[in-house]
């Protein structure tokens, strides 16, 4: 779980469905004065993915909600990818408020396996995609808006951040530069700090829209172990 200081909360889980099927989800809502300026909003993105024929996980489907009250109701807008390897293919819908819309399908890129960022994530912290390295960043392909984009993970040092105090000490930090669509962010970057087995310690969101720039530490519930 992260904690941002009163402004949201977040959790991030990993675990098996059966079947040959994982599940990753991050779920993240507002807290406080931000939850009311907000409407109780709350984000949640969760991908099913299965092991692929090279041994990464690849994503079955990728789901991404954002609800929050507006007058006496709740909005909740979906942002759906299904994905079919037989026909090479990636469906994608938006759907709102239960009425789903015209979808769209995207034809997969040969020898390029894109995927959602969660199931990127999975990857690259098992080490399927290495480090990044000064100057030589890790460019991965993902989706947004419907179609095709890019994250690029470049390391980083604690003196090139202006939260530089927060991320004192950090073992190995990185930072994240991916569509502004996935986080709500006007343009800003994500900067994570892993330890020694991938788990993000600390993560720092710039210019997320209603909030400035968020920060957020990684809280172990009892003896819960997240990814």
């Amino acid at each position: 779980m992260f904690g941002f200081d009163q402004v949201a909360k977040a959790e991030i889980s990993f675990r098996e469905e059966g079947q040959g099927q994982y599940r990753a989800l991050l779920d993240a809502w507002t807290l406080g004065v931000a939850s009311k300026l907000s409407g109780d909003r709350r984000q949640t993105y969760q991908a099913v993915m299965e092991l692929g024929p090279d041994a990464k996980f690849r994503p079955l489907r990728f789901e991404q909600t954002v609800s929050k009250k507006d007058g006496n109701g709740v909005k909740v807008r979906v942002k759906r990818y299904d994905f079919d390897y037989d026909r090479e293919s990636v469906r994608y819908v938006r759907i709102k408020n239960g009425k789903e819309g015209k979808p769209v399908f995207l034809a997969m890129k040969k020898g390029t396996a894109a995927a959602d960022f969660l199931t990127t994530f999975v990857n690259y912290r098992m080490g399927f995609y290495g480090r990044p390295h000064p100057g030589k960043p890790l460019i991965l392909e993902t989706f947004a808006r419907g179609g095709y984009s890019q994250i690029r993970i470049e390391a980083t040092s604690v003196d090139q951040l202006k939260q530089r105090e927060f991320f004192q000490g950090c073992p190995g930090l990185n930072r994240v530069i991916l569509d502004p669509e996935v986080f709500d962010t006007g343009g800003g970057d994500v900067f994570v700090c892993l330890d020694g087995a991938g788990r993000p310690l600390r993560g720092a969101v710039e210019n997320v829209l209603n909030l400035g720039d968020v920060l957020g530490r990684l809280i172990v519930d009892g003896d819960e172990s997240i990814f």
